[in-house]
C-alpha cells in the first residue's frame, strides 16, 4: 500500500511538472490585422444566440466577456 501510494504520487509529480512546462512554452498571443479583422467582424447576436445554446455561463459565469 505504502508503495502504491508514492508511486501514484511520483506520477502526479510528473505530471503537473509536464503541464507547467508546456505552460510556460506557450506563444503570447498577438494582436494582428488579420485578428482585429475578425474581431471587428463578429455578430454580437449570433455570439450571444451560441452562448446560450452551448452554455458558456456554466463554466464562464455570467460575465459579458466570455473568456473571463
Amino acid at each position: 500500500m505504502k508503495t502504491a501510494s508514492i508511486l501514484t504520487l511520483g506520477l502526479f509529480a510528473a505530471l503537473s511538472t509536464g503541464f507547467a512546462a508546456e505552460e510556460e512554452a506557450a506563444a503570447p498571443f498577438v494582436w494582428s490585422r488579420a485578428t482585429l479583422d475578425l474581431v471587428a467582424s463578429g455578430d454580437a447576436a449570433r455570439g450571444k444566440e451560441v452562448a446560450k445554446k452551448q452554455n458558456c455561463k456554466k463554466c464562464h459565469g455570467e460575465s459579458p466577456a466570455i473568456a473571463g
